[in-house]
């Protein structure tokens, strides 16, 4: 019992840690110490790209997971293809605390550096279960004359299919 009760008090301290990527990481040792107390942040990530493909599918894109062109980066989570054979990178971010930060935003662009192979200039979208940090709304507001467009949404069940459309639709290319 000890052991569940650390797993509870670490998880407990994961809530009011600011940083979002120490409090998955204490919720991650909380998993390892007691898999009935708290689920792991990799199991939920990976349960929440798997809904957010189904969500994709829904829309009546053609998802291909996971794809790596530079083996060196950690993998792009989807190309997604539309009715319309147009095509555009997603990158999946599913988070319990905090908000999505630019930080993170800028991250993902990286991810992208390496891209070819007949994606070329395809849009980037980047979804999350977060709610979006003040700097990222700002940025998706901007106009920009980028080769590869960029948004960044929250999508967190079908009731968000329609903006996850939308958004699909216009930074595939």
């Amino acid at each position: 019992m000890a052991q569940a009760e650390a797993a509870v008090r670490v998880v407990e301290r994961a809530k009011h840690e600011k940083d979002p990527e120490v409090a998955e990481g204490m919720v991650e040792a909380a998993a390892m110490i007691s898999p009935a107390i708290a689920r792991s942040p990799r199991q939920e990530a990976r349960r929440y790209e798997d809904e957010l493909q189904i969500a994709l599918e829904r829309t009546g894109a053609i998802v291909k997971r996971e794809v790596v062109w530079d083996p060196t980066r950690r993998p792009l989570d989807f190309v997604a293809e539309t009715a319309s054979g147009r095509k555009a990178l997603v990158e999946a971010i599913a988070r319990r605390y905090g908000t999505l930060s630019m930080k993170d935003v800028r991250d993902a662009m990286g991810q992208v550096d390496a891209v070819t192979g007949g994606i070329g200039d395809a849009g980037l979208l980047i979804v999350t279960s977060a709610p979006l940090s003040g700097e990222v709304q700002e940025f998706n507001a901007e106009p920009r004359h980028a080769r590869r467009p960029v948004e960044v949404i929250s999508w967190n069940d079908e009731r968000d299919d329609g903006i996850l459309g939308r958004a699909l639709v216009r930074v595939a290319r």
